[in-house]
């Protein structure tokens, strides 16, 4: 997947948006296999000169992700391993959000985040 991602972005003129795609598409389908049991995580990538949009659908219920409130710095390193992976989404993409697709299925949703060409 993050193959995928890096290749289409490559393809389309997109080099330097390549690590940050990678890591926020790695972060955003790491949470839908963690977080769900659906069968199957799609991703799909729409490109113009302008910017770059993941998508990532799964079919699983639940709570659709929110942003995450803002953190300050831990007076010691945090041990938790999670928890993270919207954060670094949050921090890199121009914008980003979820979308139920109740129309489609009673349990289809998106994650997607959106990258700008002309830097963040």
């Amino acid at each position: 997947m993050r193959d995928f991602v890096a290749t289409v972005l490559w393809a389309t003129g997109h080099p330097r948006l390549v690590d940050d795609a990678r890591l926020c598409a790695s972060e955003i389908v790491s949470n839908a296999y963690c977080h769900t049991a659906s069968p199957q995580v799609r991703v799909e990538v729409t490109v113009n000169h302008r910017q770059v949009t993941v998508y990532v659908t799964d079919d699983e219920p639940g709570r659709l992700p929110t942003p995450p409130p803002p953190r300050t710095p831990a007076p010691e390193p945090e041990v938790a391993e999670g928890g993270r992976g919207l954060v670094l989404v949050d921090g890199l993409a121009a914008r980003w959000g979820t979308t139920a697709h109740e129309a489609q299925s009673p349990h289809a949703k998106t994650v997607w985040f959106t990258l700008a060409a002309s830097g963040r």
